[in-house]
């Protein structure tokens, strides 16, 4: 049975965007969250991220001229949610654009990689998609097995899949620490992003 697919091949449904962050993936990075996720963990981080709604469609061309804006700032782009593959058309077209500015790719899904493979030989957003990712951290999050081991990574069950040689220096010496976390004031609201530590809350 397929996954509810979100079928805008030109827009994605933006759930927020932090376009120079250091808690969401190696380096600085312009970070998307997308709006919509089938798998629900109890637990999760962006709870209020996994109802499938309208947020904000944004065209990709509009996302590509955002990102470009922070082209020397940043080493790459994260595609978090919600689930990007819910949005596979969309987001195999960014990364593609993305892939011509010489920018990295890291992208978070619930999804096992061996189930995004199957479907990807029907399905030619997922091929598109999985194709122009160079980072892949997989699997859903279980809250029995929540870990601070890893950096960028909250679960024990979730694994890192190197898709390209972009970040092969990281294979068998992923960064290690204990959650991080961004805070922002956009002059209405705190904003805040990262992996915290149970006690900071």
């Amino acid at each position: 049975m397929n996954p509810p697919w979100l079928f805008r091949h030109n827009s994605l449904n933006v759930a927020d965007i932090v376009p120079s962050t250091e808690v969401e993936g190696p380096g600085k990075r312009f970070a998307l969250w997308v709006q919509g996720c089938p798998k629900r963990c109890p637990g999760c981080c962006n709870p209020e991220m996994q109802i499938f709604e309208e947020k904000s469609w944004v065209p990709v061309r509009s996302l590509v001229n955002q990102i470009q804006k922070f082209e020397g700032e940043v080493e790459g782009i994260t595609l978090v949610g919600g689930e990007p593959f819910c949005q596979a058309g969309g987001a195999g077209q960014l990364c593609v654009e993305v892939k011509k500015m010489g920018l990295g790719i890291l992208v978070f899904t619930g999804f096992r990689y061996e189930t995004l493979k199957k479907w990807a030989k029907s399905d030619p957003d997922i091929l598109l998609f999985l194709q122009n990712i160079d980072l892949l951290i997989d699997g859903p999050f279980l809250e029995e097995k929540k870990s601070e081991k890893r950096c960028y990574i909250g679960s024990d069950n979730q694994e890192v899949h190197y898709l390209s040689e972009r970040y092969k220096h990281f294979e068998g010496c992923w960064p290690t620490g204990d959650g991080a976390i961004e805070i922002r004031f956009d002059g209405e609201n705190i904003v805040i992003n990262g992996h915290p530590r149970p006690s900071i809350f």
